[in-house]
């Protein structure tokens, strides 16, 4: 009888253990969630709580981000610019750097959507974000001839042991004449801004959304947003171009003029961009 007696008793000590673990667990998974889940709010003024970045790639946005990141304290490394944000960041899952106990995050949409970042950027389109609306957005547009230039540079840069598949696309693509470059490139490359913000490459579309973007830096400008984040949230930007590259090549005037046409679109864009940004100075 007493060994049965103990037996029933560690039987009820083994589930009781058991139960302590699952309970445990649950409530880590749930804590992660409520973080997960939970809006920021920096109260960086009286509008806004944290800053999203829209990031047209080949546009300046690099330069943006590592300005940001080094007014808050953040080290580069500057050797190996592509693996700064999320490849040494503390949390990998969540693509997160934490700095001076604010988080800084990029290309995870989930946290994006609910508000979880002091400042967050990404490559993700226009229609696929949607930023709280006490978020304070910014977003750089370029010459849209400039920009696939930059970009072809890029990929003359590429190697085939790239593990980032938009860097592996561009490599497959990868040319010695840029007319041919750019007429292979699939649309969300060769009219970057132009879909970045509308993917029906609707030019009114287009413009309509990035009227709702709050600073609009326009070819590497960024002596123009300067002012804004020092005055509305105390962030003195100092800027340093950065991510430049190494090849000298220029496009010739045919190539230009070629070039012109099969960017007429994106042009026709950043041309009423262009005289939106002037008129609102």
């Amino acid at each position: 009888m007493k060994k049965f007696r103990y037996l029933i008793f560690n039987y009820f000590v083994l589930i009781s253990k058991k139960i302590s673990f699952f309970k445990l667990i649950f409530e880590k998974i749930r804590n992660i969630l409520n973080i997960y889940k939970r809006k920021l709010n920096y109260n960086l003024d009286s509008q806004f709580n944290r800053i999203y970045h829209y990031h047209v790639p080949k546009s300046g946005g690099t330069t943006l981000n590592m300005t940001i990141y080094k007014s808050h304290g953040y080290i580069f490394d500057k050797n190996n610019l592509h693996n700064n944000f999320s490849e040494q960041a503390s949390n990998l899952v969540s693509r997160s750097i934490k700095i001076n106990n604010k988080v800084f995050l990029d290309h995870n949409k989930f946290l994006i959507n609910r508000g979880h970042f002091y400042y967050a950027w990404s490559h993700y389109p226009y229609h696929e974000i949607f930023p709280h609306s006490d978020s304070f957005t910014v977003t750089t547009i370029r010459n849209p001839v400039n920009r696939v230039v930059s970009l072809y540079k890029h990929s003359l840069n590429l190697t085939n042991d790239s593990t980032d598949k938009h860097q592996k696309e561009l490599f497959s693509l990868k040319s010695d004449n840029i007319l041919d470059f750019v007429t292979k490139l699939p649309v969300h490359h060769r009219y970057g801004s132009l879909y970045f913000y509308s993917k029906k490459l609707d030019i009114n579309e287009a413009f309509e959304n990035l009227k709702t973007i709050s600073e609009i830096v326009l070819d590497f400008d960024f002596d123009s947003i300067k002012s804004t984040f020092f005055e509305r949230f105390s962030i003195n930007l100092e800027f340093e171009r950065e991510n430049i590259s190494e090849i000298s090549y220029e496009p010739t005037k045919d190539e230009i003029i070629v070039l012109k046409n099969l960017l007429e679109k994106e042009i026709e864009l950043y041309l009423k961009i262009k005289k939106f940004v002037y008129e609102k100075q």
